[in-house]
């Protein structure tokens, strides 16, 4: 994403994609399992993902969505007054491979996801497939 930074502000990406989640109820157990999860995009009161969902297997689609959702959700538990960015790319209509009924399925999964996170109010999820289109769209999120 770092090469990318001409169309993402470079300052909401993190250096280090692995943010060490440090939880007041952590154990010396805990801190030395290094608890971390995948958030590349962190500013001043907020923190987010950017994900693919732009994988023909349903499997490997999943597993990204959802473990995305779950280092968010986590992390909205740790920073509870915090706000959070879930970044979709999705396949576009022309892509080589993804016929109709793949990209319905693909629409499927991404609505299983984004639609549980939009209960949370501190949520912003937004799917998109153009890169510009998803660049606005997270620094729209990194103004507000």
């Amino acid at each position: 994403m770092r090469q990318k930074a001409d169309w993402v502000d470079a300052s909401l990406i993190a250096e280090d994609w692995n943010w060490l989640l440090m939880d007041p109820d952590d154990t010396a157990a805990d801190i030395q399992r290094r608890r971390t999860l995948d958030m590349p995009l962190r500013g001043r009161g907020r923190f987010g993902t950017l994900l693919s969902a732009v994988y023909r297997s349903r499997s490997t689609r999943e597993l990204h969505m959802l473990r995305g959702a779950v280092d968010i959700e986590t992390a909205l538990r740790v920073h509870e007054k915090d706000s959070a960015g879930f970044f979709i790319m999705r396949p576009r209509k022309d892509m080589l491979g993804f016929d109709e009924r793949t990209l319905n399925e693909v629409e499927n999964n991404i609505d299983f996801v984004v639609w549980r996170l939009r209960k949370d109010a501190r949520i912003n999820a937004q799917v998109e497939d153009e890169e510009e289109t998803m660049a606005e769209r997270i620094l729209e999120w990194g103004d507000a």
